[in-house]
C-alpha cells in the first residue's frame, strides 16, 4: 500500500510536466515533499520548471529548444569559482546522449551548495540542475539521478517501456 501510494505521489509530481510534452521532456523522481515554485512556458517551447524541496534544496528542469552551449560551456558560465568537479558518469538518458557534473559552490558570504547539472541532447537540449545545501544531496540526488528518463512527443518513455514514477 505504502509502494502504491509513493507511485501515485510521484505520478502527481509529473503531472505538470507531461503538460508540456510537446516536445521531449525530461522527467525525474521527486521527493515527497517537493513543490513546484516556478512553471513557465515559452512560446518557442522552451519551458522552466522550479521545485523546491524540504530539505532546501532546488531542483530545476528546463528544455531548450535552440540551446548551443555545451555543459562546460554552461558550467563556466553559470558557476564560476565552483571546486570539487567531478563527472556523473551519466552517459545516457532515455536512451538519448547525455552529460552531467557534480560540484561544490559557495559565494562569499553564503553557504555551501553541492550542485548537479544533467544535460540530455533528445532533439531539444533538456536540463536538470539540483542544488542543495552542502551536505544535504546525496541520498535524495543517488534517486533523482536513477530516475531520470525522457519522455518524447508521442508522451511514451524513450528507451525502454519501464513505467516511470
Amino acid at each position: 500500500m505504502k509502494k502504491l501510494f509513493a507511485a501515485l505521489l510521484a505520478a502527481l509530481l509529473l503531472v505538470p510536466v507531461l503538460s508540456l510534452a510537446q516536445g521531449s521532456v525530461l522527467m525525474v523522481e521527486l521527493p515527497e515533499d517537493a513543490q513546484m515554485v516556478e512553471n513557465v512556458a515559452f512560446d518557442d517551447g522552451d519551458f522552466i520548471q522550479t521545485y523546491q524541496l524540504g530539505n532546501g534544496g532546488q531542483v530545476q528542469l528546463l528544455r531548450y529548444a535552440a540551446f548551443d552551449m555545451t555543459l562546460g560551456e554552461l558550467f563556466a558560465s553559470e558557476w564560476v569559482g565552483a571546486t570539487d568537479v567531478r563527472e556523473l558518469g551519466v552517459a545516457s538518458v532515455g536512451g538519448y546522449p547525455a552529460q552531467g557534473l557534480r560540484f561544490s559552490y559557495q559565494e562569499e558570504g553564503q553557504a555551501a551548495l553541492d550542485v548537479a547539472l544533467v544535460v540530455v541532447d533528445a532533439g531539444e537540449t533538456l536540463v536538470m540542475s539540483a542544488v542543495f545545501p552542502a551536505g544535504t544531496a546525496d541520498a535524495q540526488l543517488e534517486t533523482m539521478l536513477g530516475s531520470l528518463n525522457v519522455m518524447n512527443e508521442d508522451a511514451a518513455p524513450a528507451g525502454d517501456t519501464a513505467d516511470v514514477g
